[in-house]
């Protein structure tokens, strides 16, 4: 379907409104970095948009407020607010959507890639061709769309995405600002997930990142406990006070908030590098380029300050989840998670509700909670009372031993879980394993406990140690917390 006239002017129309917007919003920052200039600190926002990003940056808005999850825009990836056609694909769930979208993708792709070598020789005919060639103004046209043949991209919209991502973070917004202020940082940058994840606590990237922030596992274990029983990748405020730590050591080090953000795509290695090597964030933009600094590095600044202005409108007519009032309570040692539920008479439900950084081993006994691991529990009449008295007679002192495999050639997820007596269900719950129980030579499987069936709790001692002060304290009873105190005078018992 080609574009009609009216479309073209609307679209030009829509590109240069943004532009303006943008222009009014930040000022006249942009201009003055691209010329060489260094403004004062009262004359730039702390996430100026400059000259050069500015076209990125209106593409990144359209996307997310404008391209359905359906749409898919054709778009010259060195250039993205040059786009060649938006592609309308079928509703996922219907019958062989998949394998024709991905063919009406191929077929869109080939032939604006077909279409611009041709045009690199020969002159516009067509309608379409004429279209295309419009797109290419200036100087050496021919040698334009020769390149640009070259940088035929695909990326699909992210309308809905983007107004579930808003609509998820009311939960957590006000409490990660709050912690960026603690570090004395910008408090926009809680907008940074909705680029990484879109607030979606379950995102899990191809290369192993997780969480609203995407922390990969290298960098994670810098500021958050990961092991077999907890991911504090996965809880959102814990996690964000690792995003703070991570942005204030990049800024203390470049001292550029655009180059800070770009360097939590990048890392920070790279981005001091780049800036080593060129006068300033545009011209890192424009001229850097190593096999790791690509599109989306190259855009994720972009990304980032489209998130913004796009977030801030949408949050002025979105309906929003709202904070949960929640306990902190942080672990002296290793508990079993029975135990915690117990004490605090809490379902499973509300563990995993309040405490989505548990792994599938402390839930099966496997393993136990980790030292220092901060519990969340409703904020709920009793709990704060029966928290401040928890009896150290639940903590181990130790992580429980567990057992590992180390997968062989020509071992499969069932023959492992058979030779070790537990079901293929409880391997692949315990290691995360995909529904196919896929496993690759050389990793590390958990065994699950295959006692599992007897208790591992210390709960025994705990109630052991609650008979010998009724034994010794005849006038004890049971307070309005649950825990022991002595009649008349409600004086608590020592633990």
């Amino acid at each position: 379907m080609f574009l009609t006239a009216s479309q073209k002017n609307f679209g030009r129309f829509a590109a240069l409104a943004c532009a303006l917007l943008l222009f009014i919003a930040h000022g006249t920052s942009f201009a003055r970095e691209s010329e060489g200039e260094v403004p004062s600190d009262s004359l730039i926002p702390v996430f100026p948009v400059y000259k050069a990003i500015l076209g990125n940056v209106c593409f990144w808005e359209d996307i997310y407020l404008k391209r359905q999850n359906n749409e898919v825009v054709v778009h010259d990836a060195a250039n993205p607010s040059r786009v060649y056609k938006v592609v309308t694909l079928i509703q996922a769930g219907l019958p062989d959507a998949r394998k024709i979208n991905i063919y009406r993708e191929g077929q869109a792709k080939e032939k604006y890639v077909a279409l611009l070598k041709k045009l690199s020789s020969q002159k516009p005919i067509t309608r379409e061709e004429k279209r295309i060639a419009a797109l290419f103004p200036g100087k050496n046209p021919r040698g334009q769309m020769k390149r640009a043949a070259e940088q035929v991209r695909l990326q699909g919209g992210q309308q809905q995405r983007f107004r579930l991502g808003i609509i998820r973070s009311g939960k957590y917004m006000d409490r990660i600002k709050k912690i960026f202020h603690e570090h004395n940082l910008p408090e926009d940058l809680a907008y940074l997930p909705m680029v990484e994840s879109s607030y979606h606590n379950g995102a899990y990237s191809k290369v192993g990142a997780s969480g609203i922030w995407q922390f990969t596992q290298t960098t994670g274990t810098r500021y958050l406990i990961i092991d077999d029983a907890v991911d504090e990748r996965l809880d959102p405020i814990t996690a964000s006070y690792a995003a703070a730590e991570y942005l204030a050591r990049s800024y203390k080090n470049l001292q550029h908030w655009p180059l800070a953000v770009t360097s939590y795509n990048y890392g920070l290695p790279g981005t001091l590098r780049a800036a080593g090597e060129f006068r300033s964030y545009s011209e890192v933009f424009r001229r850097h380029s190593t096999t790791a600094f690509q599109f989306a590095s190259r855009n994720f600044y972009s990304e980032f300050v489209a998130a913004i202005e796009a977030g801030k409108k949408l949050e002025k007519t979105l309906k929003r989840e709202q904070p949960v009032p929640t306990l902190n309570f942080k672990l002296k040692g290793y508990l079993c998670l029975d135990d915690l539920k117990r004490y605090f008479t809490l379902s499973e439900k509300q563990v995993k509700e309040y405490n989505p950084a548990l792994r599938p081993a402390a839930y099966n006994g496997d393993k136990w909670i980790t030292e220092n691991y901060t519990f969340h529990l409703p904020d709920t009449p009793g709990l704060q009372e029966r928290l401040v008295h928890f009896p150290d007679i639940l903590y181990f002192h130790k992580q429980k031993k567990v057992r590992y495999h180390k997968v062989r050639k020509g071992q499969s997820a069932g023959k492992i879980a058979e030779q070790y007596g537990v079901t293929l269900k409880e391997l692949k719950r315990t290691n995360r394993l995909d529904s196919e129980g896929g496993i690759h030579i050389g990793q590390q499987l958990l065994l699950p406990d295959s006692s599992s069936g007897h208790s591992t709790s210390r709960w025994h001692l705990y109630d052991k140690q609650m008979k010998k002060l009724k034994a010794k304290h005849k006038d004890l009873e049971k307070g309005p917390a649950g825990y022991p105190v002595l009649k008349r005078t409600g004086k608590h018992l020592p633990q």
